[in-house]
């Protein structure tokens, strides 16, 4: 019932298969790539699981970072090699439609 616990669970080929469910409901460039989550501090500090995550090459990746994290529901992601990327790792399933539903109103805002 410990959502970290959960986390780290997860078998990697479902954190597979929900990215690439919801990107196939993205625009371009958005598309799905192989990362490893870092687990944490704590018991395990600098471990990591391998993990697959939501990226999107941007112009701003910062901007798109700053978008996320002021939406109605924060989505925190980071900004690597100038993308920004969300680890599926850490995404609940229940919230990958909320996540899908973020990244195309989002998309569809100008750029500033």
């Amino acid at each position: 019932d410990i959502p970290i616990w959960r986390m780290i669970a997860t078998p990697v080929a479902h954190l597979a298969m929900r990215a690439t469910t919801i990107v196939a409901h993205l625009p371009a460039p958005w598309q799905v790539q192989e990362t490893q989550s870092t687990i944490g501090g704590g018991a395990l500090p600098g471990e990591t699981l391998p993990s697959w995550a939501l990226v999107c090459p941007h112009a701003t990746p910062d901007l798109l970072a700053t978008r996320f994290r002021h939406y109605q529901v924060p989505i925190i992601g980071r900004v690597q090699s100038d993308a920004f990327w969300l680890d599926m790792r850490t995404i609940a399933p229940s919230d990958d439609m909320l996540v899908r539903d973020a990244i195309t109103q989002i998309c569809a805002q100008p750029p500033s």
